[in-house]
């Protein structure tokens, strides 16, 4: 949206109809994609054709998405390994002269390859390593966060909520806070695993060297030799999509988990809440459509478009408002598929940054200048002050994206963006939208002045006062989890405590009545006061659940290898389905007491019932996705018999 508003500095690399792709060229950093496996799983397809190079839609495979989210990330020094005989089958997709041809056996593990790979490259300067596996599919996020965190350690991306199946195959991760303590395949998955994206530093690699040269040819001994010298990181990229390709079954998923993964590398850090909740939610199937189905539109032409929309729609503010508040939310949507469709299509262009720019500018002035005319029909202000607020309420929207792209669109001027009052362009379009829609256009106006310089007020003194530490988080020593025999007992004890409130607060009621014309009042006091108490109650039964299940994490994540993250969130969503039973509990009672109406009542029980279905849903699919390898097991070989 906002975002690509205007140029970025000479230093940025170009602009997808404003949205920078990239913050340049990293240097430094020279990126290995390793491909040198037999693919035995995904035989037939795999017998003369390696799987990086396995389809996950017409057309794309998986190493061209690889290429293009190294290439958008700003790695433009990118190798491929393979083993000679494939060597062929790649000089399609990257230079023959970025192609390293490595001899190993299938019993060799992927060090080996990457050190023999690091020998061949040869260098005088030798840089740091990317290292990703050629058989995972990953949004851009995942890269980003990796090579943002380099401090000069071993990182790897740690996922602590994977599905069942793939805590089974992947490697599983035990972490110290973000430092790794050790990884392996055959332990449980105690925080997480990891993803195939590894960053190595130049440093580490004459260890890589002595490793393969002992025998040991596994980037998971190199990790837990790192580990030891208190040089490895992690970084939790748990909610980001990624999929490691295996089997025709993984293929399968891969497919379906594409277009959800090119919608989330379509939605843009400096996007504003208007538009990752809403604009996104309906432009990104529009542009995922165009692409898919290969239908050429012209970014520029969108461009113009969303302009003529947002000039229309200030016409329309005259004769008719309602036409003009759809239009200026149509102009908002619009706003972002061209950006969508320039990325989608790799139709990138600084004319195309430029005529964003230019068009957004001016439906931006045009709408500001139509609500000041609104104010001045209605006699709220006369000319001189109105003349002012217009000048300043234009300055600061202009502001905002002139700041923005100065200071470079880093993690910093994205949070201020989005902080309390939000001053991206989508939330200005909205506030438009709503002042005209309510016939008070000076509250939009209003805003956009004060959210446009309160966020030119923080961007500007942030340049000035050195960046405040935040104060470290202290912690008991040592750190023990909640013992479930102790939690136990006080579930009991509340348990307990709970079906005595109910009791006697339904005897209390059962006794008001004899009390005359104050038995309303009396009546209506207990029933809060034991509301309030059966509501501290519940909340101390479910701090007891909750701390029962964390207490058995441990033993439940070593015996079943289950995911922790998933366990915790399964425990979470207990637990709201436990809050959700009481409250439905409550509702009836309650209601009685106060004498509600019955459509009011219908409308209270329908509100805690849509949740209480979803909630209950979801803990049934997260239970699935959590045990999913064990219930593959105990049910036959009718879910593998395609693998």
């Amino acid at each position: 949206m906002d975002r690509g508003d205007d140029l970025l500095p000479a230093s940025r690399l170009f602009l997808v109809h404003g949205k920078n792709l990239c913050e340049g060229n990293i240097q430094g950093v020279i990126a290995l994609i390793l491909a040198a496996g037999y693919g035995t799983r995904l035989r037939p397809h795999s017998r003369d054709r390696p799987k990086c190079l396995m389809e996950i839609e017409p057309g794309v495979t998986l190493l061209e998405y690889q290429l293009k989210q190294l290439r958008e990330a700003g790695i433009s020094n990118v190798f491929v390994v393979t083993r000679p005989e494939l060597a062929k089958r790649f000089e399609k997709y990257v230079d023959s002269s970025h192609i390293i041809r490595v001899k190993v056996s299938k019993r060799e593990g992927n060090l080996v390859t990457l050190v023999k790979a690091w020998e061949q490259l040869n260098r005088e300067s030798r840089d740091d390593l990317l290292v990703i596996m050629s058989d995972h599919l990953f949004e851009r996020s995942l890269l980003n966060r990796l090579l943002q965190a380099r401090n000069g350690r071993l990182l790897l991306c740690v996922d602590r909520e994977p599905r069942g199946s793939i805590v089974e195959e992947g490697l599983k991760v035990a972490m110290d806070g973000t430092a790794l303590i050790a990884a392996s395949k055959e332990t449980a998955p105690i925080q997480g695993i990891d993803t195939g994206l590894f960053f190595i530093p130049k440093e580490l690699l004459g260890l890589a060297e002595r490793l393969v040269e002992s025998g040991r040819g596994a980037l998971a001994d190199l990790v837990n030799e790192a580990s030891k010298l208190g040089k490895v990181g992690c970084v939790n990229v748990t909610g980001s999509l990624w999929l490691d390709v295996d089997s025709s079954r993984d293929l399968y998923m891969a497919r379906k988990m594409y277009p959800k993964i090119l919608a989330r590398d379509l939605v843009d850090e400096g996007d504003g809440p208007i538009s990752r909740h809403l604009n996104r939610k309906l432009s990104t199937p529009i542009s995922l459509f165009l692409y898919q189905h290969r239908i050429q539109v012209n970014p520029n032409l969108l461009t113009l478009s969303a302009a003529c929309l947002g000039v229309l729609a200030s016409l329309s503010l005259f004769w008719n408002p309602l036409v003009g508040v759809c239009l200026i939310l149509l102009t908002s949507i619009m706003d972002g598929l061209d950006g969508e469709v320039a990325r989608l299509f790799g139709r990138t262009s600084r004319f195309g940054a430029a005529l964003d720019n230019l068009c957004d500018r001016v439906v931006d002035a045009l709408l500001i200048s139509v609500a000041c005319l609104w104010v001045y029909q209605a006699g709220m202000l006369s000319a001189q002050p109105l003349l002012l607020l217009a000048v300043f309420t234009i300055m600061g929207s202009s502001m905002v994206s002139y700041l923005s792209n100065w200071l470079g669109w880093g993690e910093e001027v994205c949070r201020l963006r989005n902080s309390f009052p939000p001053a991206t362009r989508d939330v200005r379009l909205f506030a438009l939208a709503v002042g005209f829609a309510f016939e008070h256009p000076e509250m939009a106006l209003l805003y956009i002045l004060v959210s446009s310089w309160i966020f030119a007020g923080r961007a500007i003194a942030g340049l000035e006062k050195p960046r405040r530490g935040e104060l470290p988080k202290r912690n008991i020593f040592p750190e023990i989890l909640p013992h479930p025999g102790v939690e136990l007992e006080g579930a009991l004890i509340n348990t307990l405590s709970l079906i005595l409130t109910v009791y006697f607060f339904q005897r209390a009621l059962a006794i008001i009545p004899p009390l005359g014309s104050t038995g309303l009042l009396v009546e209506r006091g207990i029933a809060v006061f034991g509301a309030l108490t059966v509501i501290f109650f519940s909340l101390r039964l479910l701090r007891n659940i909750l701390g029962i299940l964390t207490g058995l994490k441990e033993h439940v994540v070593r015996r079943f290898w289950v995911s922790p993250g998933l366990y915790e969130k399964l425990g979470h969503e207990l637990g709201a389905l436990v809050a959700l039973l009481i409250a439905h509990f409550l509702v009836d009672p309650l209601s009685q007491v106060f004498g509600l109406s019955e459509w009011v009542i219908q409308i209270l029980d329908l509100a805690l019932q849509i949740p209480l279905c979803i909630v209950g849903v979801k803990l049934f699919l997260d239970f699935i996705r959590t045990f999913e390898h064990k219930i593959r097991r105990s049910v036959g070989p009718l879910f593998n018999k395609s693998d």
